[in-house]
């Protein structure tokens, strides 16, 4: 695991999980990525109750132990280029990262008193440009809380702050299922597994975000 992490800003429990979120060098001097974290950091209580009812739903396998933990490090773009480099041999930025503790074959452990299960990065900074794109963002604009703020200019990819921070929470949030699915064993090497992944991640969204009908 790469050396990335600055302060823990926040750690959230929900039986057996516990979820610790870090941010790297650099990430708090932008202000909206700083609002994106605070964000984040507001969330994750309900966001781990909600991936926590998607894994019960889902008859995923949950480890049986007193306490797994999961520690989660927002960076920038040169600090996942410098882990995916260093790990996966791919000289490129990207948008979420897992390092597992555990081999597959491990997974889920069994009557242990805790567990270090491994450590997700999330590039806020790659989240922030994806995000312009319009095809991306028209994927989460379903979700806002209120439509009528979203302002967007189809034409040049803009949008006011408030929507873009809507839609950057989604996408963190999403990224930080998907890792902790990825930490848990659950990959896409087939198209099978792709949609059950993606279908997961829906789930969870879906409780923390869809307006109610």
């Amino acid at each position: 695991m790469p050396d990335t992490q600055q302060d823990v800003l926040t750690t959230a429990c929900y039986p057996p999980f516990e979820v610790s979120v870090y941010t790297g060098e650099g990430v708090l001097d932008n202000p909206l990525w700083k609002n994106a974290t605070e964000r984040l950091v507001k969330r994750l209580p309900d966001w781990l109750v909600a991936f926590c009812n998607m894994l019960k739903q889902a008859e995923v396998d949950v480890p049986d132990a007193e306490a797994v933990m999961i520690d989660v490090t927002l960076v920038t773009n040169d600090k996942i280029q410098e882990a995916n480099l260093e790990f996966r041999q791919k000289d490129s930025a990207t948008d979420v990262l897992s390092f597992p503790t555990l081999p597959a074959e491990a997974l889920p452990p069994i009557n242990l008193p805790e567990t270090h299960l491994g450590d997700i990065l999330i590039c806020i900074e790659w989240a922030h440009e994806e995000i312009k794109t319009p095809s991306i963002r028209e994927q989460y604009a379903c979700r806002l809380q209120n439509t009528d703020s979203e302002n967007r200019d189809t034409e040049n990819g803009n949008t006011d702050d408030s929507a873009v921070l809507d839609i950057l929470d989604q996408y963190v949030v999403e990224r930080l299922t998907h890792g902790c699915l990825h930490i848990l064993g659950h990959h896409h090497d087939t198209m099978k597994d792709y949609n059950r992944v993606v279908a997961l991640q829906t789930q969870v969204l879906d409780e923390l975000f869809k307006n109610p009908s």
